[in-house]
This record gives C-alpha cells, sequence and structure tokens, in this order.
C-alpha cells in the first residue's frame, strides 16, 4: 500500500461521530473553570487551578482550541478566540509567575507554542515577542560545563527543539549551536556507542534510592532517543552538521545495541547501565518500543538512512504484534495510553503506508473511546496518576501531556484532515509519505 500524501483521517462513521463527541466535551470542559474547580484534578493542579505552560496548562489548552478552528469541524464554534485568550494568558504569566525554562512546564514551552501557532493563530504583524526568551536561553545555554538534565521534557533537547521551531532566525541558530555543543560536552562513548547519563539527582526521590549511580536512559521522553530526534532536526536544518552526524551515528549504534532479542515483553529496555538489570517495558511514547523506535526511524527519515528506518520498522512490526492486554496501558493520554500509542502508529501509517500500523492505530482509538465513562472525570476520561500521598490513583486530569487535552489532540488528528503539527513538541511529526 502506497502511503498518504496528506494527512487523512482514519476514523469514519460511528468511530468518527464518538471521537468528534469526545473531543468537543472535553473543550467544552478545561474552558471551564467553574467545573475545574470542582474537580480533583492530580498532583500537578493547586486547588483546581490550571497552570500557563505546555504539558499542564493554558498553552496546551491553545493548541487544542487553535487545532479544533483548523480542522473546520466546528464551523459554528468561535475556538481561535478561545485560542487566543489562552495563549495571551499564557505569555503574560511569562513576566509575571516565577517559572522555569523547561520545555514542558516552563517558559520555553509557552514560547514554543507562541512559535508554532504563527500563521496558525497569530499574525507575524504583531512582532516578535520571543525575542527576549531567545536571549535568555542563550545565555543559559552558554553555561558550561551543563550542570542541569539532558533531556526533552525538562533538559537540554527540549531547548533544541524550541530553537528548531525558531529557525532560520540567527537567534535559533546560535541557540542550537550552544544545544549541540553542550551535548558533546555530556556525551559518553561506550564501546556500544555514544549515550548520556543521568544524574540521580535530576531523579525523583523514590527513582533515585532504586538507581544511586544514575542510568542511561531509553526512553524518548527523557532519555537518549530525544537527543537522536534533536540532532537529525538540527542536521537537516543543516547546522553544525560536522559535529551532528558523528554524534547522531554513534547514539543511534548505542540504541540499537540495547535491543534484548531474548525478552518476550519488549525489544528495548527502559534503562541500562551500571549492572541495571535489563527489564522490558510497556508500549508507550514516553518509553518503550513505539518511542524509541519512532525516534530512531525519524532519524533515518530526516538524514536517509534506510538501514535505520528498517531497524526501527522491525521492532515496531513486534510492538503491534504484542497481545493488547500486555501493553502495560490503563488509560488514554498521549503520554503513555491508548491514544497516545493510537496516535503513534497513526503518523508510522502515514510515513509508510503499512496496513498492519492503520489496523493498529484503529484498534488503539478504539480502545481509548472505550476508556470514556460519560458523567465521570473530565467528559468521561480518567487519568492514572498513583502517588503515596494519594489514596485515589485516578484523577481528572486536564492536561496535554498525561490529560485530556491530549486525548482530545490525539482524537482529533484520527477525525481531521489537518495535519497535527503540534506533535514536533513530542518529536514524533514524520511528515505524511516520509518513509
Amino acid at each position: 500500500m502506497s502511503p498518504p500524501t496528506s494527512w487523512q483521517p482514519l476514523l469514519t462513521g460511528a468511530a468518527a461521530d464518538q471521537a468528534r463527541d469526545a473531543v468537543e466535551a472535553i473543550a467544552m470542559v478545561v474552558s471551564d473553570p467553574s467545573q475545574l474547580a470542582r474537580m480533583d484534578l492530580g498532583p500537578f493542579y493547586q486547588s483546581g487551578q490550571l497552570s500557563d505552560n505546555l504539558s499542564s496548562g493554558r498553552a496546551g489548552l491553545a493548541l487544542l482550541f487553535s487545532y479544533m478552528n483548523q480542522s473546520r469541524l466546528w464551523p459554528q464554534a468561535n475556538y481561535a478566540d478561545e485560542a487566543l485568550s489562552l495563549l495571551n494568558d499564557s505569555i503574560e504569566a511569562v513576566a509575571e509567575v516565577p517559572m522555569d525554562g523547561s520545555l514542558f512546564s516552563g517558559f520555553t514551552g509557552i514560547a514554543w507554542c507562541v512559535e508554532h501557532l504563527q500563521n496558525r493563530l497569530l499574525n507575524d504583524a504583531e512582532g516578535d515577542v520571543n525575542e527576549e526568551i531567545d536571549q535568555a536561553l542563550i545565555e543559559l545555554t552558554a553555561n558550561s560545563p551543563w550542570t542541569r538534565d539532558y533531556d526533552l521534557i525538562i533538559g537540554l533537547v527540549g531547548l533544541g527543539l524550541y530553537a528548531v521551531e525558531r529557525l532560520p532566525r540567527p537567534t535559533a541558530t546560535q541557540l542550537l549551536e550552544q544545544v549541540i555543543e553542550r551535548l558533546v560536552e555530556r556525551a559518553v562513548h561506550q564501546p556500544e556507542g555514544i549515550c548520556w547519563w543521568t544524574d540521580p539527582q535530576w531523579m525523583m526521590e523514590e527513582t533515585r534510592v532504586r538507581y544511586p549511580q544514575g542510568y542511561y536512559n531509553i526512553g524518548l521522553a527523557h532519555g537518549s532517543p530525544g537527543v537522536v530526534v534533536m540532532l537529525a532536526l538540527a542536521y537537516a536544518a543543516q547546522v553544525r552538521r560536522e559535529v551532528v552526524q558523528p554524534l547522531l551515528e554513534g547514539a543511534v549504534q548505542y540504541l540499537l545495541a540495547q535491543r534484548m532479542p531474548d525478552n518476550p515483553r519488549s525489544v528495548f529496555p527502559c534503562f541500562c547501565g551500571f549492572d541495571i538489570p535489563a527489564e522490558g517495558s510497556r508500549l508507550a511514547w514516553c518509553y518503550g518500543d513505539p518511542g524509541v523506535s519512532m525516534a530512531i526511524y525519524y532519524a533515518g527519515v530526516l538524514i536517509g538512512r534506510k538501514d535505520w528506518q528498517q531497524a526501527a520498522l522491525a521492532v515496531m512490526r513486534l510492538a503491534v504484534d504484542r497481545p493488547p492486554q500486555d501493553a502495560g496501558v490503563v488509560d488514554a493520554g498521549l503520554c503513555h495510553g491508548a491514544i497516545g500509542l493510537a496516535h503513534i502508529y497513526n503518523r508510522f501509517y502515514h510515513a509508510g503506508g503499512e496496513q498492519l500500523f492503520r489496523d493498529a492505530a484503529l484498534y488503539w482509538y478504539d480502545a481509548g473511546l472505550q476508556m470514556r465513562r460519560p458523567g465521570e472525570g473530565l467528559a468521561g476520561f480518567y487519568a492514572y496518576m498513583p502517588r503515596e500521598e494519594r489514596p485515589n490513583a485516578w484523577v481528572a486530569d486536564p492536561g496535554l501531556l498525561s490529560g485530556a487535552t491530549g486525548v482530545a489532540l490525539g482524537l482529533l488528528a484520527g477525525i481531521s484532515n489537518v495535519e497535527p503539527a503540534w506533535d514536533r513538541m513530542l518529536l514524533i511529526s514524520i511528515p505524511p509519505g516520509g518513509g
């Protein structure tokens, strides 16, 4: 089967109607502060109040309403104004509310959202509101040696991704070059290839106790796969290719060397190094075979390495064959839930046209929709967030990464002909036909 050359909705008939109803219901709730104030919103929210960040706040909601507006599936709704209002609130918060510089929970994510929505929602004539952000991040990444995390969620990869979104501005090029320099400094050269060490001080307490020496992280959200995609994006943009290419090749070589051929549960582990037992993972974007394979495949597309693409596809085909009851999927969110898995398979289908990925996407869209319980949670959806201090692990999460906003974006990608370019922030935006 030939891959689609443009984005096409997979869901039709009753499934499309269910998805559209769920998206609309989520949008109604997340835009109503009075409804949110009555809910148990989980550990990322204070007194039922939304933050302004990309992962769990208003910037993420602005993305949802902007893409709903672009889809034209609700021609009578005024979703553009809702998106603008939410985004303006987030922009104002950058100057008024203390926040870090990370992509998913800090001011960099808000700035990424502003840049991403240029010509989708915003007008270039209004000026460049991100100039000061560029300068602040250039100053931050000039610090050497880099003593903070390197990952996508809170570290260097996230800053690099923001810089890629801002190209070809000179400040974006400078920022991206400095991110690459910091990654070079932190790179660990092993016999199997190149990787990056996660310092225990960056971990949650319970993880630090378990891994006192740190580890080499194999998850897309927090580890080397994120570095791989960010470096490939820099290479494709012709930024510091002489430095990027050997670093990228060494990083992919290392990831491929971590495959566990005899593990029946998964091919890639979550962590390795320091005599850590190689254990299988659930199927998810954040950790597990789908996320790691996506990173290797996408990098192969960006720099023209068919061997990387084929290696990634071999793992993904095994993931599709994995029994659903062994997938480790318990909720619907993007990060590690059913709709996130459907979205990854949808991207693979649009990239290469393989029927098995289309079928897998349809299966997981349906699984995610079946998790909906109207009248409960947030528009029928709960997120599973176990915490020792919380007796109830099921919460009504309005956020993008693990909650209802992300569910809505993933479902919208299944019913709209607008390419879901918002998933650039997840490092999985392989273009249709790109395989």
